[in-house]
């Protein structure tokens, strides 16, 4: 079976389905994940002491093109020229940049790779530097938390090293972003992308690969990747046989940072690129991708790049080359001399390679394109690299354009980032270089209000130590090849840097990481929001401050509210005491000024709106004498609140009532239950109800489960993964029905032997249910003939506390299978056909256990248990458990509206009697002896008090009977 045959079965690798879009040159491929693990940090900082050799040790990642390759320009694409002499750069004396607040080490030289590949981003409490070697989490005052390996970051999915990290935060969805390749081996390059499960990077991350290229022509590098509301792109510069072509990736953002089951993409491919950067986005409703690419240094005496962008779904995207902007100011785009050793040092006549002019980075803010690269000049006869950055309109009109340069040649900047605040402020980082001085770190900066197409006189932040010459027996002195510039998330004002520098050699020279924080202060601007706008009369509403940029003071005026007006940050509880529609006003200051807010008309007092009726219990399945939480979420100033429980068998506990607003009810009879809530404000009442709503002692019978949802949630399911690793998963597979999902354990690619994972049902409810079984498909393939994975099921009738071993499967050493379904197989088993599956052939046959011992019980759930001897994957399929309800064929009309609760018991039960009953109540052990008696009559229904506490505990025998029959139910005592 060759690769994609066997990997379409296993739904983990690329589906070929090919089309051609837009012309020859976009080709359009649909793929899903190939591999996905989840894994704290903690977990890989300690695979990484234990696996310290996965660092990358002594690697020249290398650049594949000796020269930028000059791309053909379509002058019918050029969509805007600016007019010779736009821009007059007379280098005259320029004020300074500001100058960082704090700077300190970001990540020194371990001595395992060149160029180290410069990239780190900040989060609200965390920074992140993300290298070739190593990847370190600091905290904001630059204190070391964790310093792990790559290698040991991607080990459960990465083949062949990885490198050319990329790291972001997303301060919308407040998550990391992570990626980096993996292998320059065609046959097995993959993109690796990590996202973490929310702001703390330290916490748990969603770690998945896929396949760069399904023809294996090509491998993957130097990746970039922007993001948008909802879309995550990824490109990359395809090299191999036949030429260079760039790879996008469209991802579903959400599929990623939800941890979908199926994480699908669109694969586009373009050879009319190189290096085409996508954007980061601040902006959270906006949904296209715009993207950028440098063409050509010179043609015509000008120099252009081009804009892209991808609109539409991540499942069916459309890339539009928008067109070419160009200059008429030419440039060179490298690599120039000694393979791209270029910028001079102090020290050492080795230059440092600084590669070509392939832009850096785009960022999408306000509605503006923002991007920065370095390039070489002169056009022609370079002496020097220089920063060249750019603002772009959406449709392509240059807004402006310019350098950070020294015409003399005494200095050169490469390797530059830019980013942009919240209030158009820019910082770009980069590398200075001079044979005055060692490779340091700089940035330059431009206020919002700065005279255009300028930026301030660069701020060297971090001087070089040392000369600086490594090349692990190569051509190229690499440094670089990126590095990293962002806005911080907490303000959206200040900004980070993460630069290069030469340090103090060791046993050899060595390069080393700085951050730089730049304070950016603003005067304030206002905003808010209130809990409710339309309020009842005699009623108040709430105000939240969400202004920005640090206000210190508030003022606030509430037209016809009582008080009338507040210096509290987030005043509460504003009454309206009179009809009519009211402005809210509010001021803040900092000490760069004031900004005022005027919402006119915001609120509503009237006398008509009633309140939104909402509410929610901690636990819709709860176990049989548990406390539940009802919690009341009505809006629109409910002041009065009515509970009902139906059937009427909850009791209101710890103080609580039907008319609290937060009441806490405990049931101890198994029915399903109905809430209802009547919430009452000064306008009147609104009542909701939820039926079927709680299910008391579990869910009633039947209960199927064939997994095709893709979702334990859904039904109720939890895993227990105790050692974190391999565990219960749903995977793609063949010859079962209906559908083509089953659950597994993925044992062949699970090293933690003897390890126990196991899956557990919702609790069930076998209250009003004889007859019961349970049944299930199952498949497994034996690897080692010396021993066997294990297939363990139980059962517990106390939501879990106790568990009763129902079912072991393994093999043993007959030559029938007995718990194999295919003959043994050492490669990954997953079943395709329906012989591979039991019940088929000479396969054992699938489970029906017998499950009446519990009958009319609650409080069940039942376990699947999977044992790792090393062996192969496990699966099961179509798990049915289902009872006949009792009574309905053997019990006389006797029975009907006989309650008998709570049961089990401590020995109380009560019987409820239906009216006009007539009955003679008795109790016998299992072996017939007669423990209570009551004769009772009455032409009123009533609830009969059987008390057995002083018995044994065990099962009993209720019987009740008239001359109409008899009806007889199974009592515990425990």
């Amino acid at each position: 079976m060759n690769k994609y045959t066997r990997s379409a079965i296993a739904g983990l690798t690329v589906l070929l389905t090919a089309s051609i879009s837009f012309s020859q040159t976009y080709q359009t491929y649909k793929g899903q994940v190939m591999e996905r693990t989840t894994k704290t940090f903690q977990e890989m900082d300690e695979f990484d002491k234990l696996y310290p050799e996965l660092k990358t040790k002594g690697r020249q990642i290398k650049n594949e093109i000796d020269k930028y390759p000059d791309l053909p320009l379509d002058k019918n694409n050029i969509i805007y020229m600016a007019p010779k002499g736009f821009y007059n750069n007379s280098f005259t004396p320029k004020d300074p940049s500001p100058a960082p607040d704090a700077d300190f080490l970001g990540l020194d030289d371990s001595g395992g790779s060149i160029p180290p590949d410069v990239n780190g981003a900040p989060g609200p409490e965390h920074l992140m530097v993300t290298l070739n070697t190593d990847i370190r989490i600091q905290d904001r005052q630059g204190t070391n938390l964790y310093t792990i390996g790559t290698g040991s970051f991607w080990h459960p999915l990465a083949t062949g090293g990885v490198f050319d990290p990329k790291i972001s935060y997303d301060p919308y969805e407040n998550r990391w972003i992570l990626i980096m390749p993996g292998s320059s081996n065609p046959a097995s390059s993959r993109l690796m992308v990590g996202v973490s499960e929310n702001s703390d990077p330290t916490g748990t991350w969603y770690l998945y690969s896929f396949d760069t290229d399904p023809t294996d022509t090509h491998w993957f590098d130097y990746p970039n990747y922007g993001f948008s509301k909802d879309k995550i792109v990824v490109t990359g510069n395809m090299f191999g046989g036949g030429g260079v072509y760039v790879a996008l990736f469209v991802f579903d953002k959400m599929q990623l940072y939800n941890n979908a089951f199926e994480i699908t993409y669109t694969r586009l491919t373009t050879w009319d690129g190189f290096t085409i950067v996508p954007a980061v986005t601040y902006d959270p409703d906006v949904e296209d991708i715009y993207m950028v690419h440098n063409i050509s240094g010179n043609m015509g005496g000008y120099g252009y790049i081009n804009l892209w962008s991808i609109t539409g779904s991540a499942d069916d995207p459309t890339m539009t080359s928008i067109g070419s902007i160009g200059v008429p100011q030419p440039w060179s785009n490298g690599s120039y001399a000694n393979g791209g050793n270029f910028a001079p040092q102090l020290g050492s006549d080795e230059k440092i390679n600084t590669v070509d002019a392939r832009m850096e980075n785009l960022v999408y803010r306000n509605d503006k394109l923002w991007t920065a690269h370095h390039v070489y000049l002169p056009q022609g006869n370079p002496n020097r690299c220089a920063i060249q950055w750019w603002e772009l309109a959406l449709d392509g009109e240059l807004l402006q354009w310019g350098r950070v340069d020294d015409p003399s040649g005494e200095m050169n900047f490469a390797f530059a980032g830019i980013a942009v605040n919240a209030k158009e402020d820019v910082m770009i980082g980069f590398g200075s270089f001079s044979e005055n001085q060692y490779a340091s770190s700089s940035y330059a900066f431009r206020y919002a209000g700065d005279p255009p197409n300028t930026m301030r006189d660069f701020y060297q932040y971090k001087d070089g130590k040392a000369p600086y010459f490594k090349t692990f027996g190569g051509d190229r002195n690499r440094w670089g090849d990126y590095t990293s510039t962002w806005v911080d998330p907490v303000d959206d004002l200040d900004f980070w840097t993460l630069q290069e520098y030469a340090e103090l050699p060791a046993s050899q020279d060595e390069w080393g990481t700085w951050w730089a924080y730049v304070n950016i202060d603003a005067a304030p601007e206002a905003d808010f929001a209130a809990n409710i706008t339309s309020v009842p009369v005699g009623s108040g509403a709430s105000f939240t401050d969400r202004s920005k940029f640090d206000p210190v003071s508030w003022n606030w005026t509430f037209e016809g509210g009582v008080p009338g007006t507040s210096t509290d940050q987030n005043p509460q509880n504003i009454m309206y005491e009179n009809e009519g529609l009211y402005d809210v006003t509010l001021t803040v200051t900092n000490y760069l000024g004031s900004n005022t807010l005027v919402m006119e008309n915001y609120i509503n007092a009237n006398t008509t709106i009633l309140p939104e009726v909402d509410f929610v219990v901690n636990d819709t399945i709860p176990c049989l004498g548990d406390t539940i939480f009802l919690e009341d979420l009505s809006i629109y100033n409910a002041n009065q609140w009515q509970w009902e429980v139906s059937p009427p068998y909850a009791e209101f506990v710890n103080g609580t009532n039907a008319n609290s607003q937060h009441p806490q009810i405990r049931i101890d009879l198994p029915y399903t239950y109905e809430i209802s809530l009547t919430a009452t404000n000064n306008n009147g009442s609104s009542t909701l109800v939820k039926s079927n709503y709680i299910k008391a002692g579990g869910k009633p019978l039947p209960f199927t489960e064939n997994f095709e949802t893709r979702n334990f949630s859904s039904q109720g399911w939890t895993v227990d993964n105790p050692d974190g690793n391999k565990t219960w998963d749903f995977i793609t597979v063949g010859g079962t029905a209906p559908g083509n999902i089953a659950s597994y354990v993925n044992i062949k690619n699970y090293i933690g032997l003897h390890a126990r994972d196991r899956l557990i049902t919702p609790r069930l409810n076998f209250y009003s249910y004889k007859d019961i079984s349970l049944t299930f498909d199952f498949a497994y393939a034996q690897r080692f003939a010396v021993i066997t994975d294990s297939l363990i099921v139980s059962i517990s009738d106390d939501c879990g506390n106790s568990w009763t071993r129902l079912l072991a499967l393994g093999e043993d050493s007959s030559s029938v299978r007995t718990f194999s379904t295919t003959d043994p197989y050492t490669n990954e088993f997953i079943p395709s056909t329906e012989s591979e599956w039991c019940g088929e052939g000479l396969n054992p046959a699938c489970i029906n256990i017998d499950l009446s011992q519990w009958k009319g019980m609650s409080n069940i759930q039942i376990m699947f248990e999977s044992y790792n001897g090393y062996g192969n994957n496990l699966f099961i399929d179509n798990v049915s458990i289902s009872g006949q309800l009792s009574g309905m064929d053997d019990i006389s009309p006797i029975s009907d509206g006989i309650r008998v609760y709570p049961n089990p018991s401590n020995g109380k039960f009560t019987v409820g009697l239906p009216e006009g009953s007539k009955a003679n109540i008795r109790v016998f052990t299992i072996s017939g002896i007669n423990v209570f008696q009551h004769n009772y009559s009455s032409d009123n229904g009533s609830l009969i008090s059987v008390n057995l506490k002083d018995i044994p505990k065990g099962i009993y025998i209720l019987e009740v009977s008239n001359e109409k029959g008899s009806y007889t139910e199974k009592l515990m005592i425990r």
